[in-house]
């Protein structure tokens, strides 16, 4: 996750200076401009590792098993567990760039509210795509009891 969130940072955190000079000179225009160029980086480069991850996953996971069916599960997990990084690129932006112009109130509201939206949809979205287990000697259980 750091191979995604650090650039995320660093694209999002260097942009700062820009909206705080354009906030602070009163250019909302301009300010509007850079957000939406940002969110624009920022979702390019994270859609680009998510279809990395999507497309090399399978490859990364033979790396370390060479069970078919804990690699199907790793792929599997790999795929769900990147779902929410087009949406983290947004966050970030959201978050630095309110932070940058002095509105961290609107930031955390507006974070917070796209995080448990997002975390809302994915969990039904977990629920329904549950499966029972293939052997009840494969189930996973808490320290080994049934």
């Amino acid at each position: 996750m750091l191979v995604v969130t650090m650039p995320l940072g660093g694209i999002s955190g260097g942009t700062q200076s820009i909206l705080s000079y354009n906030y602070g000179a009163k250019h909302i225009r301009r300010v509007r401009q850079a957000q939406r160029r940002i969110i624009g980086l920022c979702v390019g480069y994270a859609a680009i590792l998510q279809l990395l991850a999507w497309v090399a996953g399978p490859a990364f996971v033979r790396l370390f098993t060479a069970d078919a069916e804990v690699a199907r599960e790793a792929v599997r997990a790999i795929r769900v567990c990147t779902l929410m990084l087009l949406p983290l690129g947004v966050q970030y932006e959201i978050v630095d760039g309110f932070t940058a112009m002095g509105l961290v109130r609107y930031c955390r509201c507006r974070s917070g509210a796209s995080s448990s939206i997002l975390l809302r949809y994915s969990s039904a979205r977990r629920s329904s795509a549950r499966r029972p287990p293939s052997s009840p000697s494969r189930s996973p259980t808490c320290l080994g009891r049934s």
